[in-house]
């Protein structure tokens, strides 16, 4: 029998920006049920223009303080263990709005290298520490336009990142989600990648559906 997992649950943010997805697992309805105990943040162009810390991390620190937050390049924490906190092993859920840029509308077709691209690459980042560390869930965003990616091959890289998670074990689930639908004042439509483990409570009643059911429920 699975244990359930005591609350709350430990989670790391990856690529954290000023902190939207701790913003929304921390608070609202959600209050008590998650907390962020590590976070990074990284971003060399930007710490260049504006010193010791760019914008993005002067606003994240702001709001929640500097404790666990690292902003270090992403590579330097998946390549070696030293700046990890020792209860790292502990973390029960990932989330990160990895970069979108080698995946984005704002390239032109020809000049979007997905998964390839430097940015697209930090993908393998999310991937190694999953693999390492084992979160029983992830919670993952990017560009609408990652699902048919690179323009050349449509939807490989997708289909790369699907089966990566997969060999790790996971079961996962996505949707393109529009913001202006939500009540924002913006077409803003982005892919939010859902995995939890399929040996947990919701793999197990996943495994029970049929396709017909997952379509029509």
């Amino acid at each position: 029998m699975n244990k359930k997992p005591a609350l709350p649950l430990k989670v790391i943010e990856l690529f954290a920006g000023v902190g939207g997805f701790r913003e929304a697992v921390e608070h609202s309805p959600l209050k008590n049920r998650f907390e962020v105990s590590w976070s990074n943040q990284w971003e060399p162009s930007e710490s260049a223009k504006h010193g010791d810390l760019q914008n993005a991390n002067r606003v994240y620190i702001a709001k929640f303080g500097k404790h666990g937050h690292y902003t270090d390049d992403i590579h330097l924490i998946t390549d070696s263990e030293k700046k990890l906190p020792k209860d790292i092993a502990d973390i029960q859920m990932l989330v990160g709005g990895f970069p979108c840029q080698d995946y984005s509308v704002a390239k032109p077709n020809n000049q979007s290298r997905g998964i390839e691209g430097k940015k697209g690459v930090l993908w393998w980042s999310i991937y190694e520490i999953a693999k390492k560390h084992e979160p029983k869930f992830l919670i993952l965003e990017n560009v609408d336009r990652l699902v048919k990616s690179p323009a050349k091959q449509r939807g490989r890289d997708f289909a790369i990142m699907l089966k990566c998670l997969a060999d790790l074990g996971y079961v996962v689930e996505w949707r393109v989600i529009n913001a202006a639908e939500y009540g924002m004042p913006q077409r803003r439509r982005r892919v939010f990648i859902v995995g939890y483990k399929a040996e947990g409570k919701l793999g197990e009643l996943r495994a029970k559906q049929t396709p017909e059911n997952i379509l029509l429920n």
